[in-house]
């Protein structure tokens, strides 16, 4: 297709080679733009086909980016190249970026902008969560239970309240509940010596020091004593084992909350113990005659309240809330709160923008 702009205002307006137009940059962006809107709507009308080919590849833009929602000029999707309808959207974002931290002081045009930044910088941890949520789903019998931790939380490495924006890629402890990003720390792969070092710096630990595989300790700092926070404690089984093997992961259970029952109430304020399992019908059946109920899930949650004692004297003891998930329930209940800030965010993009 050929089309040709003719216009009086553009008398003269040639270089010498008559091969470009010589006018300023604004009037040329403009002139391009208004051009573009006008080829736009006579395609539309003469080869729809085309235009809807081009709504296709504008959708499928908006769900690979939808942090650039409002910053993709719709007239340019299928007139350039896909990668530079992106780039044009992304340029937008990072120019706005560039002047919002580069100002000394906020104008409230820019105020207004830097909440939208804001938004956009947000929408694109959403799509990082996304894209993780896809890889757990491709996990398999043959992926080895480390294949799920490192997704989960990177092995053998300790995460901390002041490092959050810098490791914010690397524990993904958000899969298992939102409110958990609210860490003070959480020790992967860490042994038990070492969890409960954090509780009592001064302790000495003779119990089963075996590694649980994820410690989270959230709400406030451990390491105030005049504190008290809550603890989450994460075991893993790999995916395909028989019901047998599953059933090992309450036992660990047991295994931490004994060793950690005498911090109860003067430290601990609540605790949660979780056990990541694929389950069968026989493993389901067997919780269900461990007195575990059911919960609302995208998959299998059974949940048991119980009493746990730290010696046979029975001379402590505390209860513990043990929840028993499945691979689905763990993977999918994530899918759901991260679709619900992708559906917020999109609709807050597609019906407001101050670019």
């Amino acid at each position: 297709m050929i089309f040709l702009l003719k216009s009086a205002s553009l008398q003269g307006s040639t270089d010498e080679s008559r091969q470009n137009i010589k006018i300023e940059d604004r009037k040329l962006k403009y002139l391009i733009s208004v051009f573009r809107s006008a080829i736009n709507r006579i395609v539309k009308k003469e080869i729809p086909q085309i235009a809807k080919a081009n709504e296709k590849l504008f959708r499928r833009i908006q769900e690979q980016f939808p942090h650039l929602e409002g910053l993709i000029d719709e007239d340019i999707v299928g007139y350039l190249p896909y990668h530079e309808v992106v780039k044009r959207g992304q340029d937008k974002f990072f120019r706005t970026e560039r002047e919002i931290l580069g100002a000394t002081e906020l104008t409230e045009e820019q105020f207004e902008k830097s909440i939208e930044y804001s938004s956009r910088s947000l929408a694109t941890y959403i799509i990082y969560r996304q894209k993780l949520i896809e890889r757990m789903r491709k996990l398999s019998h043959a992926d080895l239970e480390s294949n799920l931790h490192n997704l989960l939380s990177i092995k053998y490495k300790k995460f901390t309240s002041d490092n959050v924006e810098q490791d914010v890629y690397l524990n993904n402890i958000w899969v298992l509940d939102d409110k958990f990003m609210t860490y003070n720390q959480v020790l992967s792969e860490a042994k038990m010596d070492k969890v409960i070092n954090v509780l009592s710096p001064n302790s000495s630990y003779e119990g089963d020091n075996d590694r649980p595989d994820i410690s989270i300790f959230f709400s406030n700092d451990p390491n105030n004593d005049e504190q008290t926070f809550d603890i989450v404690i994460v075991e893993l089984k790999r995916l395909g084992i028989t019901a047998e093997n599953n059933s090992i992961v309450e036992f660990q259970l047991d295994t931490r909350t004994q060793a950690l029952s005498k911090y109860f109430g003067n430290r601990i304020q609540r605790a949660w113990f979780y056990g990541i399992v694929d389950m069968d019908d026989r493993y389901r059946l067997h919780l269900k005659n461990e007195q575990y109920k059911p919960l609302f899930s995208h998959g299998n949650v059974y949940y048991r309240s119980k009493i746990v004692y730290s010696d046979l004297e029975e001379s402590l003891s505390v209860i513990q809330n043990s929840y028993i998930m499945d691979f689905k329930a763990l993977v999918e209940d994530a899918n759901s709160r991260n679709n619900t800030f992708l559906k917020l965010l999109r609709e807050k993009f597609s019906n407001e923008s101050p670019f």
